[in-house]
């Protein structure tokens, strides 16, 4: 099994990722003490490079999101979906995505493959909660499966349930 917590790659995507993400901070700080100093120009200076390292973040973030979803999709069954790895935000996107394919297929249920908390800090579940709250927004019914409780088994079927 392809485990993303001991993967080179993926480790320099999200440190890459995380460097880019102190640059943004930095160059914000300095464009508002600029603002506050009445200094527009160097303040809007500041406020671009800040920008620019935020899409330089962004990018690798979807590198490494791109990168370990493949590596933990390759041999997963078309009724399921492992979002290990994946922020809150990139696994809400991935499985918007794959519920409105299951969807299309006519499947009748998904199983969200979201980890126990293990490689999180402070081993708390992050990714669970998520999923939970999107199947509620979505009208869709949901259960923990009964043999492990890292996976949401989602009713596609459910009444209500709207296609993301």
């Amino acid at each position: 099994d392809y485990n993303h917590a001991d993967d080179t790659k993926y480790k320099k995507l999200r440190d890459a990722a995380n460097a880019e993400y102190e640059q943004k901070k930095l160059f914000s700080e300095k464009s508002q003490a600029a603002y506050r100093a009445d200094d527009h120009v160097a303040a809007k200076e500041y406020s671009q490079k800040a920008a620019e390292h935020e899409q330089k973040m962004n990018e690798y973030n979807r590198q490494a999101a791109e990168f370990v979803f493949r590596a933990n999709n390759a041999d997963s069954d078309p009724d399921e979906i492992d979002l290990h790895g994946l922020y809150v935000r990139e696994a809400e996107e991935y499985l918007a995505v794959r519920i409105r394919a299951a969807k299309a297929r006519g499947d009748d249920h998904l199983e969200a493959i979201v980890g126990k908390g293990i490689h999180s800090e402070n081993h708390v579940q992050k990714l669970k909660p998520a999923v939970e709250k999107l199947c509620k927004e979505l009208g869709f019914r949901y259960s923990i499966d009964d043999n492990n409780a890292g996976v949401i088994v989602i009713d596609l079927k459910s009444a209500g349930g709207q296609v993301p």
